[in-house]
């Protein structure tokens, strides 16, 4: 698991996603709208339509495959696609002090 500073760039699209969607659904969006490569090192994040819910996508390439995180208002879910195991957390609340 990787934290927040490690990551290079941290993408938020800006539109809200179908939540039905999934990694493969998740990672077409990064490839085709936002024209980036889901294997970069990397956080993209996405929100639904009443901006409640967040999910985030990321590679990691030292176990090669894809998380996806799914926050909710109660709890955190992290997701790998490679074992099918999911793990709850109760969820962060990260800050940003910074100019967008």
């Amino acid at each position: 698991m990787k934290t927040v500073d490690s990551f290079v760039n941290i993408y938020l699209h800006r539109d809200p996603v179908d939540f039905r969607k999934s990694i493969n659904g998740l990672s077409v969006i990064v490839e085709q709208q936002m024209k980036l490569s889901p294997f970069d090192n990397s956080l993209f994040v996405f929100c639904n339509r009443g901006r409640d819910k967040l999910k985030a996508l990321y590679w990691d390439s030292t176990v090669g495959y894809f998380f996806l995180i799914i926050t909710f208002t109660e709890l955190l879910i992290i997701r790998s696609v490679k074992k099918r195991t999911s793990c709850i957390f109760r969820p962060m609340v990260i800050t940003y002090s910074g100019s967008l």
